[in-house]
């Protein structure tokens, strides 16, 4: 593979993974890699190595020696990076890439989902928000993590089937057939 033209890097993380898609100018995916969880609010280490890792792998996957690193323009949505402290963070990183843009995982959905043009969308994943692009202004709904909402969310889902599970088993409810 020519190295001397641009190669792009999706990251999408959030608090379950973190998936990382390489990219040509065309637009045609060369590889792919994942890696832990990528929630920059809950553990921003955690999410660094994360996006470390699903790059790695992605240039893996597409037979690239990691001395290509410093030459990618990386774009990530990520988990909590609407957190201003974070945001701050994730912006200030050292990175190893030629470039490194970061939004929060709810913005980039709903580029990647409208092109830039107005619409409306619900992610639902280990948490869950929904948020509406209309005249460039985006407003998110929810989002706000497990314990104060997230309701429909993976860990909110199952939180409630285990509780409504042993409210049954302690008689509070009744055991369905």
């Amino acid at each position: 593979m020519n190295n001397r033209h641009p190669l792009y890097v999706g990251v999408d993380g959030g608090g379950t993974k973190c998936s990382a898609h390489l990219f040509n100018t065309k637009g045609e995916v060369l590889g792919k890699g994942v890696s832990g969880s990528a929630n920059a609010a809950r553990n921003l280490s955690q999410t660094l190595d994360s996006i470390l890792k699903s790059v790695h792998m992605a240039l893996l996957d597409a037979k690239l020696c990691i001395e290509v690193i410093p030459k990618l323009n990386v774009a990530a949505g990520l988990a909590g990076a609407t957190v201003p402290s974070v945001r701050n963070q994730l912006l200030t990183w050292q990175h190893p890439f030629a470039k490194f843009k970061v939004d929060s995982d709810l913005a980039t959905s709903s580029y990647g989902a409208h092109g830039g043009e107005d619409g409306a969308l619900l992610i639902i994943g280990t948490g869950s928000s929904a948020a509406r692009l209309q005249s460039g202004v985006l407003t998110q709904f929810g989002g706000h993590g497990f314990l104060l909402g997230d309701k429909g969310s993976g860990a909110w889902l199952g939180h409630s089937a285990v509780s409504a599970t042993l409210d049954a088993l302690d008689g509070i409810t009744k055991l369905s057939d």
